[in-house]
């Protein structure tokens, strides 16, 4: 008896890890007030926007990235970038938060590769908080990012050096901030 007890606590705790749906806001995340869905199906970008699909009771919803916080796919948590509306996977919590591509990463875990194509989106990213805004730390030319850090490292200068790392580990490596976050979150 001890032993069916024990194995289904072991999978109930597993399938309540391992569960999709949508965070429509932080404060839904923060509840763990996960909006179940059965499954991701995938993701369309159109007009600069991603929209995500699952799959409930049978029936494909489409659901802008820019108007829910975020979702989890398999147990896995991503968050939805609000000025780029990008699906990012979340990777490392700490002082700062750090993201990698959340298309890639949906991909990795739908066909259970290790590997996955960076077809739209940031490589990386980062954030004060979980729910604060996310900044590009690609080594990326595009003005409007440029702008966004000059801005960001203005009013935060304590983040200048995490920058300077991530910038020189970039050139070497497409996740090298993902070391400098590592290294600062200790």
């Amino acid at each position: 008896m001890k032993t069916i007890f024990t194995s289904l606590l072991i999978l109930t705790v597993f399938a309540l890890n391992a569960q999709t749906g949508i965070y429509r806001t932080y404060a839904d995340y923060e509840k763990n007030n996960l909006e179940v869905m059965d499954d991701w199906m995938t993701y369309t970008y159109t007009m600069l926007k991603v929209t995500v699909s699952f799959k409930d009771k049978g029936k494909k919803i489409d659901v802008p990235c820019s108007s829910i916080w975020g979702f989890k796919y398999e147990g896995k948590l991503f968050r939805c970038d609000q000025v780029y509306s990008l699906p990012c996977r979340v990777i490392n919590v700490g002082k700062v938060v750090y993201y990698q591509n959340g298309t890639a990463h949906m991909n990795m875990i739908k066909t259970k590769s290790n590997e996955g194509l960076i077809d739209i989106g940031f490589r990386q990213s980062f954030s004060k908080t979980l729910n604060s805004e996310m900044i590009c730390f690609d080594n990326a030319h595009r003005s409007e990012i440029k702008k966004q850090r000059k801005e960001f490292l203005k009013a935060n200068p304590e983040f200048q050096q995490l920058f300077d790392c991530a910038g020189e580990a970039n050139k070497t490596d497409i996740f090298g901030g993902k070391k400098c976050i590592e290294e600062y979150n200790k």
